[in-house]
């Protein structure tokens, strides 16, 4: 996995570790406490996840899938934009000839 993403989901980790570290010492009677708890598991399960999935397909394999699919994008919206512009020009050339004596 690419360091840039790998640090930040390191990070988060250990603060979810943290967390749920400091809410297992409230008091047993304490069930909202004891909700985010479990929150927090789920949600470093999920995060586990995420890693493996991105491990597993590699980030800068997605990375480069998605700048090709914004290059192809912009291409296309360009090819577009230019087709727009050269009826609008045609048009014009046409009222424009058609208004002449």
């Amino acid at each position: 996995m690419s360091m840039s993403a790998e640090g930040p989901l390191q990070e988060a980790g250990a603060a979810l570790r943290q967390a749920v570290e400091v809410l297992r010492h409230r008091p047993s009677h304490d069930v909202a406490a004891k909700m985010l708890v479990a929150e927090f598991h789920e949600l470093r399960s999920l995060m586990s996840s995420a890693t493996l999935l991105m491990r597993s397909f590699g980030v800068s394999d997605f990375a480069e899938v998605m700048h090709a699919q914004a290059e192809g994008d912009r291409a296309n919206r360009l090819a577009e934009a230019e087709a727009g512009l050269k009826a609008a020009s045609t048009i014009w050339a046409s009222v424009d000839s058609a208004h002449i004596p």
